[in-house]
């Protein structure tokens, strides 16, 4: 009985390594996958973002020179004042 009880631990000690690092390559191909769809879909968001970005700085820089197109030659004078108040 001892001797059985003896060989199934030196038969499980001996297989404990290799079950282990087999349950380890396991988890490190699933976390290597979640890596890439957390990368892919980062990019994606990004992308998007950024186009959405652009666009509205492209549409705020076309309304900024249309409207400096349309004052030309108007220029800005003093400003009048009360007599007993300074510029400022």
């Amino acid at each position: 009985m001892i001797q059985k009880h003896m060989r199934g631990y030196k038969v499980s000690k001996e297989y404990a390594p290799i079950i282990s690092n087999i349950k380890m390559e396991s988890c490190f191909a699933y976390f290597d996958e979640m890596k890439k769809m957390i990368q892919t879909t980062s990019q994606i968001l990004i992308a998007f973002h950024m186009k959405k970005y652009l666009k509205k700085k492209q549409a705020a820089a076309a309304k900024a020179k249309k409207g400096k197109k349309g004052k030309k030659g108007a220029k800005k004078g003093p400003v009048a004042t009360s007599p007993g108040r300074r510029p400022s």
